[in-house]
């Protein structure tokens, strides 16, 4: 059981770390867009502001998934119903 829970996790981190990459690689492409001239300066603020919002979102979430994650396989913390991580 405890190693099909930590293959789980460890799969949530590969996602969430991949997500976060994209959503980072999005950011710096709007940047970029706007600070070359390619985008209007409203329509490219914009398009900055939704990608910094979706990066720190996705950086959250890895965050998130990585603290559980080493406490499974550090610690040995069992899941329970009471848990914060469910």
């Amino acid at each position: 059981m405890q190693g099909g829970l930590e293959e789980y996790w460890r799969q949530r981190v590969q996602r969430a770390r991949a997500v976060y990459l994209n959503a980072s690689a999005q950011h710096t492409g709007a940047t970029n867009e706007l600070g070359e001239g390619l985008i209007a300066p409203a329509d490219g603020s914009f398009a900055v502001a939704s990608a910094r919002r979706a990066e720190a979102l996705a950086l959250h979430e890895l965050e998130r998934t990585m603290r559980i994650y080493a406490d499974l396989v550090a610690t040995g913390y069992a899941f329970d119903s009471g848990s914060p991580y469910r």
